[in-house]
């Protein structure tokens, strides 16, 4: 018997969470039998078969409000993320922009043999070009909304597709 595929999309932050059911809903239209897995807000929340949890109510910027919110964010990594990875088996995993949890998320996808398409790639390009060494050994794919990002991406050998500015469909 076939399985249906499975898709889990992982979004830290309002604008990914939009992002990323858009695109959700875009593969159910080309292909309806997908299951959709989310961790995410709202949007995705709407769109997806199972809602995992909601980490876009717990997005969080600068240096110390992140620090406060580790405890909350590996209790979601150990015991959702993990667990999904090992029961409902997705064949892609697509985190969605938030390089802070969605570092974790893509290698913990890799590692379980999972393919991994990055979709917004986290910033690197300015002033944390580091992250490239991560991102290239977890990382199958990465869609990037800007064209100067996929020629960076590939220079470090980094598979990569420019799929546009989601505000370009807008």
């Amino acid at each position: 018997m076939n399985m249906p595929p499975r898709v889990l999309f992982v979004a830290g932050d309002l604008s990914g969470d939009q992002n990323a059911a858009q695109v959700a809903r875009r593969i159910k239209a080309q292909r309806p039998d997908t299951e959709i897995l989310a961790l995410g807000g709202p949007a995705l929340k709407a769109v997806a078969d199972h809602f995992l949890a909601d980490l876009v109510s717990q997005s969080v910027m600068g240096f110390w409000e992140p620090l406060k919110k580790i405890p909350w964010f590996w209790r979601v990594h150990k015991e959702i993320l993990l667990p999904a990875l090992r029961d409902f088996q997705p064949g892609v995993v697509v985190p969605v922009d938030s390089f802070g949890f969605n570092r974790f998320t893509a290698q913990a996808a890799h590692r379980a043999g999972r393919k991994v398409y990055y979709f917004i790639s986290p910033q690197v390009w300015a002033s944390r070009p580091w992250r490239i060494n991560i991102l290239r050994k977890n990382v199958d794919k990465m869609l990037t909304i800007f064209p100067f990002e996929e020629k960076l991406y590939k220079k470090h050998d980094i598979h990569t597709a420019f799929v546009g500015h989601p505000l370009l469909d807008v």
